[in-house]
């Protein structure tokens, strides 16, 4: 019993290092895209969404501290950019996630 167990969490040690590699590759990667925007909100907002990946608009200015309009700007630019899906297909009340993290958090472990 000892050995079964002492094995699954070998599996599971390693699956937690892989993920936290890859999120912290994807963060870096992150930051260095937005860390020369002009306005730093954007690269605020980015990495809010390591902690939580999914948001609506109204969520992200609170987050932020910023008024709706402009957090609108934010998301839709990362929503072109791609880091943003948005996924109720509606014209209001949209609600978005962080497609990549998402993939990362929830990707099989033989796929890591």
């Amino acid at each position: 019993m000892v050995a079964v167990l002492s094995a699954w969490c070998a599996v599971t040690d390693n699956e937690a290092h892989q993920r936290a590699n890859l999120t912290v590759d994807l963060r870096e990667d992150y930051q260095q895209r937005y860390q020369s925007e002009r306005s730093g909100n954007i690269l605020q907002l980015v990495m809010q969404l390591f902690e939580d990946p999914y948001l609506d608009v109204n969520t992200a200015a609170d987050w932020l501290d910023v008024e709706y309009s402009t957090e609108n700007r934010l998301v839709g630019q990362l929503e072109e950019d791609g880091i943003l899906e948005e996924l109720t297909r509606k014209k209001r009340n949209r609600f978005y996630r962080a497609s990549e993290v998402f993939e990362i958090i929830n990707k099989p472990i033989d796929q890591l």
